[in-house]
């Protein structure tokens, strides 16, 4: 995969859509207690930044922050700077929306991938 073949999927998962869609995906998972689901996404997500959910919920803040609609602008200017300077490792980095989002433990809930 070359910078720009990911820049432009990191663009499509990071859409003021997709955002939407996981916010509301993810506030129903909590209210519905579904926790250990929120685990897996804590999980899965680990090696990019350190978020845990424990068997409470407790964490779920953490989680809800980093894909809430209005962090669409920081994405999008991360994104744009980290080609700009042809920073590959750097656009992996934003990748963890990818890596949950295609996960059996999370496409078994209620969660539709775009």
């Amino acid at each position: 995969m070359t910078i720009n073949e990911l820049s432009i999927t990191l663009s499509d998962v990071y859409s003021l859509e997709n955002l939407n869609k996981i916010s509301v995906t993810l506030i129903n998972l909590y209210k519905n207690q579904q926790y250990s689901i929120l685990q897996k996404i804590g999980e899965l997500i680990n090696d990019f930044t350190a978020i845990e959910i424990s068997p409470e919920g407790k964490g779920f803040s953490k989680l809800i922050m980093l894909y809430h609609p209005d962090k669409l602008a920081y994405y999008q200017n991360e994104i744009k700077r980290r080609v700009e300077n042809n920073d590959f490792d750097g656009l992996l980095e934003l990748s963890h929306i990818i890596k949950w989002q295609k996960s059996p433990a999370v496409q078994g809930s209620s969660w539709n991938t775009v």
